[in-house]
């Protein structure tokens, strides 16, 4: 849909178990209540993805990236923003990848949650706490930490170029 120099807001009602593929040059998505594979992909604007239950793909190019839910599959990418998961159940069905080139990453992981994490930032700093976790985490300058979180499990890749990582 083209409006020229005015914008459109679009609503999209889906049954609860869906697959959804959200693409947008300049806005932002959000997805609430599916269950099912999800790819929400944007060059210009935010992402937020909440009570998800299925892999997630979620890309923006100059925006802020949040995803709540049972996650499966995860690749998050943000060419600029904060990139923030809350993540539920025992630990991702396979690798996570998380980035961004420009902003802060948290994960949040409930009790009982296990994974490989490696993770590391180019200027900022890396901090693991509130969870059971046996690795490496760099003390001279804590860009980088790599181990297991609780009893281990697939890997969690987590970079940002520019800021912190928790």
């Amino acid at each position: 849909m083209h409006f020229g120099p005015r914008g459109a807001f679009l609503r999209v009602t889906v049954p609860e178990k869906a697959q959804v593929d959200a693409q947008t040059g300049d806005g932002r998505i959000t997805v609430d209540g599916v269950d099912g594979d999800l790819r929400a992909h944007t060059g210009d604007g935010s992402i937020h993805l909440t009570r998800v239950n299925g892999a997630v793909d979620a890309k923006s190019g100059d925006g802020s990236i949040e995803v709540d839910g049972t996650i499966k599959t995860l690749d998050v990418r943000s060419g600029d923003g904060r990139v923030r998961v809350r993540a539920q159940g025992a630990g991702p069905a396979a690798d996570w990848s998380m980035s961004t080139g420009d902003g802060s990453v948290v994960l949040e992981v409930p009790d009982g949650f296990g994974a490989e994490l490696d993770a590391s930032t180019g200027d900022g700093r890396v901090r693991v706490s509130d969870v059971a976790f046996s690795g490496d985490n760099d003390g001279r300058h804590r860009q980088r930490a790599q181990g297991r979180i609780g009893q281990g499990g697939p890997r969690i890749t987590i970079r940002s170029g520019d800021g912190s990582i928790s």
